[in-house]
């Protein structure tokens, strides 16, 4: 959940998004959100961390790739942890976590069963048995995603916000449940 993109320091407008947001969520029946607040110096925001947690209640919450921003990673999984998180998303402070999978190992070791780390960022079929392998984590996320098909018959390339359409692509979902198991 975001009220925007960019950074994760939200003014109180944006927070006051993300409750209205999560109370939607709890009345659409979820079973938890994914989200992150940091502070100013990009540590987690913990006090409204606490309060996502309080608000989502009874969904799991998941911190997102926030902790990625943070400049002290175990002094952020310990802040995590105390705000009542049931995992957290990471791609190990790198751009893809198949680049960080030291760290992320050690993450897995310092979080044991009070957390659950959970890497993302460039996991791919071809990836994710080697990453697990040399980090432990049990879950993953990825989007699987492949560049949709474009049917209309003219691009016009000097507009630069065209962009794709992204799905995920059920293939490479099998590929990487094959890979683990």
């Amino acid at each position: 959940m975001r009220p925007r993109p960019s950074n994760y320091f939200y003014s109180d407008e944006e927070f006051q998004i993300l409750k209205e947001d999560i109370a939607q969520c709890r009345e659409l029946g979820c079973d938890g959100i994914s989200v992150g607040v940091q502070t100013i110096h990009s540590e987690i925001d913990t006090e409204r961390l606490k309060r996502i947690v309080e608000w989502a209640g009874p969904m799991g919450v998941t911190c997102n790739r926030v902790f990625d921003c943070a400049p002290e990673p175990f002094k952020a999984l310990e802040d995590i942890i105390a705000c009542g998180c049931e995992r957290i998303l990471t791609s190990g402070q790198k751009t893809a976590a198949p680049d960080a999978a030291q760290l992320l190992a050690l993450l897995v070791a310092k979080a044991g069963n009070r957390i659950i780390i959970m890497p993302g960022a460039g996991i791919k079929s071809t990836n994710i048995a080697q990453l697990q392998a040399a980090c432990g984590a049990h879950e993953f996320h990825s989007s699987a995603r492949v560049v949709a098909p474009n049917p209309v018959s003219y691009i016009n390339k000097e507009v630069s916000d065209y962009g794709h359409v992204y799905l995920a692509d059920k293939a490479e979902v099998a590929a990487m449940v094959a890979a683990l198991i």
